[in-house]
């Protein structure tokens, strides 16, 4: 009887720690997407016209492979040149930029644009 006993516990421990470790995965995987990237690149489109506006930035990988980042731009994103903040009005094509970006389930978000000199 004392064995049955015990395998039953042990069975029902494995349950709640395999229940456990399942319903912390999803929010593990969530928080893991919203951690803030950057990428440094080439700005290849501004979009003023768009609500809200877009920055496209041409980025090279280590591997020399070339990663087109597209990201939305709010009303709030720190965008500065040196030391100075601008606007995005600011930014044209051709200029460096480390762009900082959030990715959510509708895309990704700048957080912040440095132009580069």
């Amino acid at each position: 009887m004392k064995t049955g006993m015990t395998r039953l516990v042990r069975a029902m421990m494995i349950a709640g720690f395999l229940g456990l470790y399942g319903g912390l995965a999803p929010w593990s995987a969530a928080e893991a997407d919203t951690a803030a990237r950057t990428v440094q690149g080439k700005v290849i489109a501004v979009n003023l016209q768009s609500t809200p506006n877009v920055i496209v930035v041409r980025v090279m990988l280590p591997t020399k492979q070339e990663m087109i980042v597209g990201a939305t731009v709010g009303s709030g994103v720190a965008i500065t040149s040196g030391k100075q903040a601008i606007g995005l009005d600011g930014v044209t094509p051709g200029q460096t930029v480390s762009l900082t970006y959030v990715k959510h389930d509708n895309g990704l978000d700048a957080r912040s644009i440095q132009v580069r000199k």
